[in-house]
């Protein structure tokens, strides 16, 4: 099968731990066909087909849920959670915990 569309040059998130980041993505009628590298997807489209440079764009899978807080969520798994915690000290030793796995910057 020959993909009708080809977006190429972009940064794909697959969601696949086996192979998590891929640069183009081959699609036929509705349907991605395969991921892979520019190269390789290329080759699949059909002659007259549509070739999409994203020009290293991101591009991430559909989300369905019409009402998440993406921003919110994403800064809340950098924050530490210090309202349960017992006491002054308690909050001291999970800042310092925190301090000693963040990178510098």
């Amino acid at each position: 099968m020959k993909a009708d569309r080809v977006l190429y040059n972009g940064r794909f998130y697959t969601m696949n731990p086996a192979r998590p980041r891929v640069s183009a993505i081959a699609i036929a009628g509705e349907r991605i066909l395969a991921v892979g590298d520019d190269e390789a997807m290329r080759d699949l489209l059909r002659p007259g087909g549509e070739a999409v440079n994203l020009e290293g764009r991101t591009v991430l899978p559909g989300f369905v849920d019409a009402h998440v807080h993406f921003l919110q969520t994403a800064l809340l798994q950098d924050s530490l959670a210090l309202e349960a915690l017992p006491s002054p000290q308690a909050i001291l030793t999970a800042v310092a915990g925190r301090l000693r796995r963040t990178e510098p910057g």
